[in-house]
C-alpha cells in the first residue's frame, strides 16, 4: 500500500496526556487507486531514529477507510504523553496489517502542539510548491489556467493597476521557473472575468470582459506564450455585456463563449464562427427575470454545449443544455439547486469521468461550498446535491476539474480565514470521503481561483493573493494536493 499522511491538529497541557489528529490515505501500489472501503487493523509506532532506533509508543487501531482516505485520533488506545516528544527528532511509523511496515518513517520533530503552529508551512512545502508568478502592482484578478499544446500551463488574468489582460506562461510544469509575463490587451479598461481554452490550431484563446466599453472581447494567440501576433475581436458591444465569461472548444471545432448581459439581465452564448473567432453568431440563451450570472461552459457527452449559471431573480443553480452546437434553438433550462436556498453563484462545470457533468457553486444562505452531479447530460433528473465544506464562510469562487485518479478537484477560498483550499471528492458525486487541504494561508490568499491538471498528472492552482495583489499558482505534489504523500 502507498501512504499519505497530513497532521491536522493537537493539544496537549503540560505533561498530561495528549491526542494527536492525524489523516490519511492509503493505495494500492499498482493502480495507485485508493484501496477498498472497509476496517483495516492499523499500528502506529513512535521511534527515536528515522530507522532501526528506540521504540517509544505504540498502539493498534481498527480504522474505518473510506475512498482510501481515515482519519484517527493517536493516544486514543494507548496514552501519548509529550514526554514522548522531548527528545526530538521523533518518527512515526504505520503498519497495516498484514503488510510490513510502511517506510520511511514520517519525522515529527517537535511536540504536537506546537508542530502545527511551526511547522505548517513545512508541511505546506511537501505537499505543494506556491508561487507569485506576478507581483507588479495589483495583478491576479479572474484568473483563468489550462495547460497549452505545449504541455506548459498558461493562466490568463488581470491587471487592475494597468487595467489590462495579460498572459502568465509557465517555463516549467510548476511554474516555478522560466515564466514569461505579456500584456495581450492594454487598450482602455480591458481583461476581467477572464476564461481560456485550447483551440483546434492548438494556440489559446481567451474571452474577457472590456470594462471601459462593456463588451464581450476574445483574444486568439500568435503563438503558444500569447507573445506576439495576438489578435483581439470584440464579439458583442450591444448594451453591457461580457461579464462572467467561460470558453470551451465545441465538438465542431469552434469556440464558444457563455456570458451574461447585464443590460437585458440574460445568459447568452457566442458561438465562433472561425478557430480565431474574429466572428461569431450570437443567443439569448435565457432571458427570465435576472439570470446568467457566473456563467460556465463545457461540453457534454453528446457533443453540445452545457452551461452552469446562477439565477438571480430566484437565487437558483440553473443549467442550459443546448439543442445546437450555438446554443441558438432547442435549449432547455433547468433548475438544478434552490428552492428555498439561495444557491448557485460561482458556478464551475466540467464533465466528469462517468461522461456526467458535476458543478461546483457557493450557497449564499449557508455559506457553504456545494457540489450538483448530473443524472443525464443536461441535469434535467437524477441530479444529486452534495454540500463538501460547510465550516464557516466557504466556497467562493470554486473551480472544478478532474484529477488523474477520475475523482473530481475543487479549488475555492474560504472567506473566513482568507484561504486557499482544495477539496478532493471521494466518489464522482463528491457525496464522501472527501479530503479537504488549505493549500495557502499566508494573508488573505485564494481568491478568484481556477485549476487544472498539468501533464504531470497533478492539479495547479492559479488564484490571487488580496494580501500582495499578486497573480499566484500552487502546485500539487500528489493527486489528492495534501502533504506527506509517499509511497510504501
Amino acid at each position: 500500500m502507498d501512504q499519505s499522511f497530513a497532521i491536522r491538529r493537537a493539544t496537549r497541557s503540560s505533561h498530561e496526556p495528549t491526542r494527536v489528529n492525524f489523516q490519511g490515505t492509503l493505495t494500492d501500489p499498482l493502480s495507485g487507486l485508493p484501496v477498498a472501503d472497509g476496517t483495516y487493523s492499523i499500528t502506529f509506532r513512535i521511534y527515536d531514529a528515522v530507522t532501526g532506533g528506540t521504540l517509544l509508543w505504540d498502539e493498534t487501531q481498527s480504522v474505518a477507510v473510506s475512498g482510501g482516505l481515515f482519519n484517527v485520533m493517536l493516544g486514543s488506545v494507548e496514552p501519548l504523553t509529550a514526554t514522548v516528544f522531548d527528545r526530538p527528532p521523533v518518527y512515526l511509523e504505520l503498519q497495516v496489517a498484514p503488510d510490513p511496515p510502511l517506510t520511511p518513517r514520517l519525522p515529527f520533530g517537535y511536540v504536537p502542539y506546537a508542530f502545527h503552529a511551526e511547522q505548517a508551512g513545512a508541511l505546506s512545502r511537501l505537499g505543494f510548491s506556491r508561487t507569485a508568478v506576478d507581483s507588479v502592482g495589483n495583478v491576479g484578478v479572474h484568473p483563468a489556467a489550462t495547460i497549452g499544446a505545449d504541455g506548459l500551463p498558461i493562466v490568463s488574468y488581470y491587471d487592475s493597476t494597468n487595467g489590462d489582460l495579460k498572459v502568465a506562461h509557465c517555463g516549467n510544469a510548476a511554474c516555478t521557473a522560466g515564466n514569461t509575463l505579456t500584456a495581450v490587451d492594454s487598450a482602455d479598461n480591458v481583461g476581467s472575468h477572464t476564461s481560456i481554452a485550447i483551440g483546434a490550431d492548438g494556440l489559446p484563446l481567451i474571452s474577457y470582459y472590456d470594462v471601459t466599453n462593456g463588451d464581450l472581447k476574445v483574444a486568439h494567440c500568435g503563438n503558444a506564450a500569447c507573445s506576439a501576433s495576438n489578435t483581439v475581436t470584440t464579439l458583442d458591444s450591444a448594451g453591457n455585456v461580457g461579464n462572467w465569461t467561460s470558453i470551451a472548444l465545441g465538438m465542431d471545432g469552434l469556440p464558444v463563449v457563455s456570458y451574461y448581459d447585464d443590460t437585458n439581465d440574460d445568459l447568452k452564448v457566442a458561438h465562433c464562427s472561425n478557430v480565431a473567432c474574429t466572428a461569431a453568431t450570437l443567443s439569448t440563451v435565457d432571458s427570465a427575470g435576472n439570470t446568467g450570472a457566473f456563467t460556465s461552459i463545457t461540453i457534454a457527452l453528446d457533443g453540445l454545449p452545457v452551461i452552469s449559471y446562477y439565477d438571480v431573480t430566484n437565487g437558483d443553480l440553473k443549467v442550459a443544455h443546448c439543442g445546437t452546437f450555438a446554443c441558438s434553438a432547442g435549449n432547455t433550462l433547468t433548475p438544478v439547486d434552490g428552492g428555498g436556498v439561495d444557491a448557485g453563484t460561482w458556478t464551475s462545470i466540467t464533465l466528469g469521468a462517468d461522461g456526467l457533468p458535476v458543478i461546483a457553486y457557493g450557497e449564499d444562505s449557508n455559506k457553504d461550498l456545494k457540489v450538483a452531479h448530473c443524472g443525464n447530460n443536461g441535469c434535467t433528473a437524477g441530479n444529486t446535491v452534495t454540500t463538501v465544506d460547510a465550516v464557516d464562510f466557504v466556497g467562493q469562487s470554486p473551480s472544478i476539474t478532474i484529477g488523474a485518479d477520475g475523482l473530481p478537484l475543487i479549488s475555492y477560498y474560504m472567506i473566513t480565514d482568507g484561504d486557499l483550499r482544495v477539496a478532493h471528492c471521494g466518489n464522482a458525486a463528491c457525496s464522501a470521503a472527501n479530503s479537504i487541504t488549505a493549500v495557502d494561508s499566508a494573508g488573505n490568499v485564494g481568491s478568484l481561483t481556477s485549476i487544472t491538471v498539468g501533464t504531470d498528472g497533478l492539479p495547479l492552482i492559479s488564484y490571487q493573493d488580496i494580501t500582495n495583489g499578486d497573480l499566484k499558482v500552487a502546485h500539487c505534489s500528489n493527486r489528492f494536493c495534501i502533504p506527506f504523500h509517499r509511497p510504501r
